[in-house]
């Protein structure tokens, strides 16, 4: 089973938010379209208008939305991303995927990963961008996992520390 991770931006970030819900909209349908061997977490603070079932689920962060700065947003990105993949990993996901919630998935995204269950995992460079409104896609190659949706990891590989208690000396 794939495990499609998508952290959904904050309300109060959002200049128009019913835009970012049709956003993310779109975003499922594409993940969905790829079958139905998949999970899917939206990870965010506000939880959009959009029915949950038994392959979607919205998970809730109470960390505070991010002020307007790349590091708060990358950090906030991250806490989400860390949040969606205890989830899969929990639900016996073998794989999973990050993308955004602006990103559209190519339907074939789940044959290919299941096809390929042992590998560790892939990195896309080559990536299309669609300019809003245009009718046009635009070929582009990253040479650093910088976009939302380039990468999946199989799930063993991925491990999380439980933080160890304070002892109070100033010292862990």
């Amino acid at each position: 089973m794939l495990g499609v991770i998508i952290p959904f931006r904050a309300r109060a970030m959002a200049d128009d938010w019913a835009h970012h819900i049709w956003l993310l909209g779109r975003t499922l349908k594409s993940v969905f379209a790829g079958g139905s061997g998949l999970r899917v977490a939206v990870v965010c603070h506000d939880i959009p208008d959009i029915p949950a079932n038994d392959r979607l689920a919205f998970l809730t962060t109470d960390v505070p939305p991010p002020m307007r700065n790349r590091d708060d947003m990358c950090a906030d990105k991250v806490v989400k991303l860390s949040i969606g993949t205890k989830w899969a990993i929990e639900r016996g996901c073998d794989q999973i995927m990050f993308t955004d919630a602006d990103d559209l998935v190519s339907r074939h995204t789940l044959q290919f990963a299941m096809r390929r269950q042992t590998e560790n995992g892939w990195y896309v460079y080559d990536q299309y961008r669609h300019a809003y409104g245009s009718p046009l896609v635009r070929k582009e190659n990253y040479t650093y996992p910088g976009a939302g949706s380039s990468v999946i990891v199989r799930a063993g590989l991925l491990h999380f520390a439980t933080p160890r208690p304070s002892t109070g000396t100033g010292s862990n």
